[in-house]
């Protein structure tokens, strides 16, 4: 291969010094020979590219130029510099005297940006590439690796309803190219959009299929993702036995493949299943085992991501004790393998254990640590360590520029030696051959050290490189760290609220429209019963929303429930006096003033006699009767700070049947969108209400989910929204 390597450079260099007619028949040949060298030797491909790219600047061989560009894409090493040249190649109309090099150039990019997970990017690329039906002629073999790839970047987007049409567009090419893995990699595709979408009969459906071909094909490893993905969908469906089985299956291919970062996923997976099923005993012990291998691997990361598992265990087992000093054990671990992530979630366990064992005042202040750190790593660190990150790559761009100049000085030195050599042709004729020859030789000494010492630079620059990308998968793993962790608040917080099965036995001709903006949610509703014919129920909408508006929900949602248990009030007036009154007091502990608090719709319905108290702070009561619109309007003050505080009044309504109740948070009425980008607005959020309360419940619930999306379209989701329906 380096014999190979010296001998393109010794043509390349000759064509240099030797400007002849025959240039770009010599380009064209070291570029066809330069195909298989890319294959095998990237780096030393990128060399002979960089030469016959000056070469074909040289002699104005346009096709030569795209065709090396499109070769120091292909070798490189790094997104950028990819990207960078696409660009170049794309933005030259030179290219599209080219078709088929410029297909090349747009279906590479899009494969690109997919591997580098840049979604929205590759699916515009795989569009274009597509839309080349003449380059492509149907092949099945390329089709079926677009269609795959514009699936998943759907999916990733949001996007289902394409995603599928993708998935199974390439499936049919998966078929017609006779590709088994293919076909399952794609129904594996479908079970993840179906799966994300709480679809679980129709995921199910497809990851059997997957199943059955990975099965024919003895494809182990697909069989073990499989078996883990169908136990994940039995669980969410609360069939732990079912689910049990299969991560079973998993796990019995997955040790015996020795597949050790998969094992313990397994251990972690079955432990929350007997988790859920009460059976902490049971759960502990594979929670001990995950850890135990974790500890073998020396995967130290992990290992504190554990802690916090073991700790709800003692927590829900009412063993405080324990409960704490495993959590104390995650905080001190991530503090020392400086893991600021890993500190908060600790930092949220903490508080949780503080919090039942009656120890509010510290459950309170590791609240606020955990928000305080989440605060500080979004900003101050991750904004640091990007912006060293982008220095280091400016560094490498610039060292590359110099790198270049240097190679092109180089160039003009031999132009101006083969010029005059050539001034010389006509009384040196005897003598040519041998000056040629020597000429020739010194050329190529010079250009072997050129190379020698290239290559050293190049192995520099390749472990800056190295270094960057290093550092970028640090930040990557520290961004999804602190989406596991709000994603584990968001488990917190689905444990206070009522599941909502839950709450369609309470109100059993009822709906809820609950979108939390972000992973956790600002908005909450509350369900409780006073008796057996008396039930509670409230929409509530606190400051802001993601985590601040979480902690919030919390404060609220706890009290009250202590108004209606620890209070005994009834009267949703009352429960309303009392529940600003135990706000303020939890936010006045503060230094500093708080002013955050919440809006809330507060209903009482006895079910016997269909009488309704209704209390709000800012969020009113819309009743639908008979064609007519009744809107209570709620006392004009919220929860928590007020100027001028009032008592909250009390409002009881008689209900008749087929009246249908609403109550709801802002954020569906001040979400922008439509042709225009405007808010959506109440008062089209009462005529959506009017026009729909004919149709059952669960109608109603699809017309406004569909509304909803409809009106934001590509639009980012302004606000958290909850809205509660019932149908007397």
């Amino acid at each position: 291969m380096m014999k190979k390597l010296i001998l393109l450079i010794f043509i390349i260099s000759s064509s240099l010094i030797f400007s002849q007619k025959n240039d770009t028949a010599t380009v064209y040949n070291i570029l066809e020979q330069s195909k298989e060298l890319s294959k095998t030797n990237k780096d030393s491909a990128l060399v002979v590219y960089e030469q016959t790219l000056a070469l074909s600047k040289k002699t104005n061989y346009t096709r030569g130029y795209f065709r090396s560009l499109n070769g120091i894409k292909l070798c490189s090493r790094n997104f950028s510099t990819k990207d960078s040249i696409a660009k170049i190649i794309l933005n030259d109309k030179r290219i599209n005297q080219f078709p088929a090099l410029k297909f090349n150039v747009i279906l590479t990019t899009g494969y690109d940006l997919f591997n580098s997970q840049q979604f929205d990017s590759a699916i515009v690329y795989l569009d274009k590439a597509l839309a080349k039906k003449s380059v492509l002629a149907d092949s099945c073999d390329e089709l079926k690796r677009i269609f795959y790839a514009m699936g998943y970047s759907h999916f990733s987007t949001g996007k289902y309803k394409q995603a599928v049409k993708l998935h199974q567009q390439a499936i049919n090419y998966a078929e017609c190219d006779n590709d088994s893995n293919s076909m399952a990699d794609n129904y594996m595709g479908l079970t993840n959009v179906f799966y994300y979408l709480k679809n679980y009969s129709t995921a199910l459906e497809n990851c059997r299929k997957a199943f059955e071909i990975y099965n024919k094909t003895k494809n182990l490893y697909g069989k073990a993702n499989s078996f883990n993905l169908i136990g994940n969908i039995y669980h969410k469906e609360k069939k732990y036995d079912e689910a049990l089985r299969n991560y079973n299956l998993s796990l019995k291919i997955c040790e015996e493949l020795n597949i050790s970062r998969m094992t313990p996923l397994l251990y972690c997976n079955i432990g929350n299943i007997y988790f859920e099923r009460k059976n902490y005993t049971e759960a502990k012990q594979f929670y001990e085992k995950s850890l135990q291998m974790l500890i073998e691997n020396n995967n130290t990361n992990s290992i504190v991501a554990i802690y916090p598992n073991l700790s709800q265990i003692y927590l829900e087992s009412n063993d405080y004790k324990k409960a704490i000093e495993y959590a104390k054990k995650g905080l001190e671990g991530s503090i020392k393998t400086n893991q600021p992530y890993r500190r908060m979630e600790s930092l949220n366990v903490l508080a949780g254990a503080y919090e039942k064992s009656g120890n509010h005042k510290l459950a309170y202040q590791y609240l606020l640590k955990a928000k305080l750190l989440n605060d500080s790593l979004i900003t101050e660190q991750n904004n640091s360590e990007i912006s060293q990150l982008n220095k280091k790559f400016e560094t490498e761009k610039k060292e590359l520029q110099i790198q270049q100049l240097q190679n092109q000085e180089k160039l003009k030195e031999a132009q101006l030696a083969a010029k005059e050599l050539e001034n010389k042709k006509q009384s040196q004729q005897k003598w040519f051959a041998i000056f040629g020859f020597i000429i020739v030789l010194i050329v190529a000494i010079i250009s072997y050290k050129s190379y020698t010492n290239k290559k050293k630079d190049h192995e520099l620059i390749i472990e800056q490189k190295q270094i960057v990308e290093n550092q970028k998968l640090i930040v990557e793993q520290k961004n999804k760290e602190v989406i596991d962790s709000i994603s584990y608040a968001k488990r917190l917080q689905e444990a206070i609220l009522i599941p909502t099965t839950e709450l369609e036995k309470a109100l059993p001709n009822s709906f809820l429209v609950f979108k939390p903006k972000d992973i956790v949610s600002g908005d909450f509703y509350w369900v409780e019963h006073i008796d057996s014919n008396t039930i509670l129920f409230a929409v509530a909408d606190c400051t802001g929303h993601g985590v601040p508006g979480a902690l919030v929900s919390v404060v609220g949602h706890n009290a009250l429930t202590r108004c209606v248990k620890e209070f005994k009030l009834k009267e949703p007036a009352k429960i309303l006096d009392k529940l600003n009154e135990l706000v303020k007091e939890s936010f006045s502990k503060s230094k500093n003033e708080v002013r955050d608090g919440m809006d809330i719709a507060l209903c009482k319905l006895n079910l016997t006699n269909n009488i309704l108290e209704y209390a709000g702070a800012n969020n009113p009561l819309i009743i639908i009767r008979n064609q007519e619109l009744i809107e209570t309007k709620p006392t004009k003050q919220p929860i928590g700070f007020s100027e001028n505080p009032v008592p909250f009044e009390n409002n009881t309504l008689s209900l008749q049947k087929d009246d249908s109740i609403y109550i709801f948070s802002d954020g569906y009425a001040d979400q922008f969108g439509g042709e225009k980008g405007k808010k959506f607005k109440l008062t089209n959020l009462k005529k959506l209400l009017f026009n729909i309360q004919n149709k059952d419940i669960f109608q109603q619930k699809e017309e406004i989910e569909k509304t909803f999306t409809s009106w934001k379209g590509d639009l980012e989701q302004l606000d958290d929204v909850c809205i509660m329906g019932i149908k007397i």
